[in-house]
């Protein structure tokens, strides 16, 4: 059931209202998206055409945003990630809502061999 705009106005002017994971993450990826200057894909990704978060003419990023303590990556995701990247680089990013001690909360995992061709002298 959801809840009406006058209660939520009010939850939010009171200081009360709490996001959903779900709409924080949307925020985020809108954030990222216009921070490295790549195209948002609507709906998260859940067209037939487009199954990752967001895309440019070189990668694709699936982004996972958590308020949890940990966050466990399956095989099956990355697979995902891959096939529907296509001849794109696959980028799975994970942000937590908050990390200590001023460590940054947003991680990129690549595929080895992109790696391997960043750290080359």
């Amino acid at each position: 059931m959801k809840k009406d705009f006058k209660k939520i106005l009010q939850e939010k002017i009171n200081g009360e209202y709490k996001e959903s994971v779900r709409t924080k993450s949307d925020n985020k990826v809108k954030e990222i998206g216009k921070d490295l200057g790549f195209h948002v894909v609507s709906n998260s990704g859940a067209t037939p055409w487009e199954k990752s978060d967001l895309t440019n003419e070189h990668f694709t990023i699936e982004h996972k945003y958590t308020d949890k303590e940990q966050f466990i990556i399956k095989k099956d995701e990355l697979i995902k990630l891959i096939f529907s990247a296509n001849s794109k680089t696959p980028i799975f990013m994970i942000e937590f809502d908050k990390m200590e001690m001023n460590v940054s909360n947003k991680w990129a995992l690549i595929p080895y061999n992109v790696f391997k061709e960043l750290i080359k002298d």
